[in-house]
């Protein structure tokens, strides 16, 4: 019986690299077009029957256009098997599997060292959380642009765009030195509960509200008019009714509202700001700083592009100019949508007008109301104040809703929204108030809202803080959009403190809590003064230590401009 015969084939060597000589061809494998190709290829299809028919020509052409040539692994050519990448799937791309040596960065930004340390338990004072020491590593912040590996991606013509470069309000000295970093992650997670305040004085004199503005629209629109009444915005360092109240050991913390209000906005912030804090004995005065940020409201400050400085002086929509008109237009409002030939005389008169004085005082009622703020320590029944804190705030009242006298007398504050030039840079994407007030008043509200969060939040907190049952909005726009001097009055609209609150997603209590650990932060401080001002890029909060001759000459420069001219007149 014979053996099955076996054939060996014989196999050729190649010794310059991998697979089948290419001098050898296989007769079975003769028609069939190869590529060089790798397993990490990405395969889009199986077989291609069209490359070989339209390898030149128009159609070749358009289609190199459409698609994204892949160069396969290998080969001098574009593979025809590669899968090619579509317009949607631009944004994945092939991820690095192998281990990378990562650099450790032992610096400021790798921790948070101190933290925060646990707040007392309470039944009002629950889930405070304090503020420690330290603290000042943090979150990288990466707004102002998309971030690709710490390198901003530009966009068509995004050079040419102008840039938020952003100031301090003031400036460091050399003998200043930072006491506490706070930023603002931190301040977001604060709780405290406070209970009815307590009224401590009533002072000045108000005017009825006139109840026809509520009637006025789109159609009916009346031009804002210019008055010569004063108006005063005293700190709380110069108040005298504070500082009688000081005296006499009322409280320890004393402040204003319009303090009061940033302060509990300040991570809705994006301008910067700064308070001045007095530590004078045991106790702290929050004040203001003359002529500065406080004493001026933002416009469009929370929009996705705000208003931008410009190097031409006669702009009329930089932000500083926008700062200043909307000021004024909301000391003209608050004067034309009262009675001024009416009076309401409260229990005591205007503590800053001076008796004698020839410039007539602007209507408004000044409310000092005392909050307890103090520091809780165990549970349920057995709640013990650890320390006791209370804190006088001064509250402007603009107008009286009912009644005629000051024990009938209800009232409201009064605030102006004005739209500047719907076309200029920074506009928030606003709308015509003209054209859509009567009809969209939802949508512009919502605009509104979204450009200018913090403000809003600051007067819904400052009508909570004041206890009014309503807040008055008047919308008030430019006559002619390059004209800032001339306004109109297109409407009136009121509020709930409460529930504008609610709309704009404002938490009262962290509110109250960011206050309670910033004023339990500084009466940790010596005696002294010092300036608690936000950082203008980074949302941070910086407590520094200032001489205490510091911001005496502005001081100065403010009487001397009080006594060579008239004071602020809307």
């Amino acid at each position: 019986m014979a053996l099955p015969h076996f054939k060996l084939h014989d196999v050729s060597e190649n010794e310059s690299g991998w697979g089948p000589l290419t001098t050898q061809k296989l007769e079975q494998f003769a028609d069939i077009p190869y590529t060089p190709y790798s397993k990490s290829d990405k395969l889009g299809r199986v077989a291609d029957w069209y490359e070989a028919e339209n390898t030149t020509g128009r159609d070749q052409r358009m289609r190199n256009r459409r698609l994204e040539q892949y160069q396969g692994y290998g080969g001098g050519t574009t593979s025809v098997f590669a899968q090619q990448q579509d317009d949607d799937e631009g944004s994945f791309s092939l991820v690095e599997n192998r281990s990378a040596n990562v650099k450790r960065n032992m610096g400021r930004g790798a921790g948070g060292r101190g933290g925060q340390r646990g707040g007392a338990a309470g039944a009002r004072g629950r889930g405070l959380q304090r503020l420690g020491a330290g603290g000042r590593g943090g979150a990288h912040s990466t707004r102002g642009g998309h971030m690709n590996n710490g390198r901003r991606r530009f966009g068509w013509r995004d050079f040419d765009r102008p840039h938020h470069v952003r100031y301090a309000t003031v400036t460091v000295g050399e003998d200043w030195n930072v006491v506490e970093e706070i930023e603002f992650h931190r301040m977001s997670r604060l709780q405290y509960e406070v209970e009815e305040p307590t009224d401590v004085a009533l002072c000045g004199h108000v005017s009825p509200y006139t109840k026809l503005a509520d009637r006025i629209n789109v159609r009916t629109e009346q031009p804002l008019r210019r008055s010569e009444y004063v108006h005063y915005d005293v700190s709380a360092s110069d108040d005298p009714i504070i500082e009688r109240l000081a005296r006499e050991n009322k409280a320890q913390v004393f402040a204003t509202d319009a303090v009061l209000s940033i302060l509990m906005c300040t991570t809705r912030t994006v301008y910067p700001w700064d308070i001045v804090v007095n530590r004078v004995g045991d106790k702290l005065y929050l004040d203001k700083r003359p002529r500065g940020p406080l004493d001026y409201l933002t416009v469009n400050e929370n929009a996705a592009d705000p208003p931008v400085d410009s190097k031409d002086k006669d702009n009329v929509n930089t932000p500083s100019a926008l700062a200043y008109e909307a000021t004024r237009v909301n000391h003209e409002f608050a004067l034309q949508v009262v009675d001024t030939k009416q009076r309401i005389d409260l229990a005591q008169p205007n503590p800053f007008h001076e008796e004698g004085a020839t410039e007539k005082p602007a209507p408004a009622a000044y409310r000092y109301r005392m909050f307890d703020i103090s520091t809780f320590k165990g549970d349920g029944d057995a709640v013990q104040v650890a320390k006791p804190c209370h804190l006088v705030v001064r509250s402007q009242l603009d107008a009286a809703l009912t009644g005629t006298t000051a024990a009938s007398a209800t009232f409201t504050i009064l605030h102006a929204l004005n739209q500047s030039d719907i076309r200029a840079p920074g506009n928030g994407g606003a709308l015509d108030w003209r054209k859509k007030l009567d009809t969209a008043r939802g949508a512009v509200v919502a605009t509104e809202i979204k450009n200018n969060n913090a403000k809003l939040a600051r007067w819904a907190l400052e009508g909570i803080v004041a206890g009014v049952p309503q807040i008055k909005f008047g919308y008030v726009a430019r006559t002619n959009p390059r004209d800032s001097k001339r306004h109109g009055l297109l409407g009136v609209q009121s509020f709930k403190p409460a529930e504008l609150a609610r709309q704009l997603n404002v938490s009262i209590p962290n509110a109250w809590g960011v206050v309670k650990a910033v004023v339990d932060l500084c009466l940790q401080l010596p005696e002294g003064k010092y300036v608690l001002a936000r950082d203008p890029v980074k949302p941070v909060l910086r407590i520094y230590g200032v001489p205490l001759d510091t911001f005496e000459n502005d001081d100065e420069e403010e009487e001397e401009q009080a006594d060579g001219s008239k004071p602020e007149t809307a």
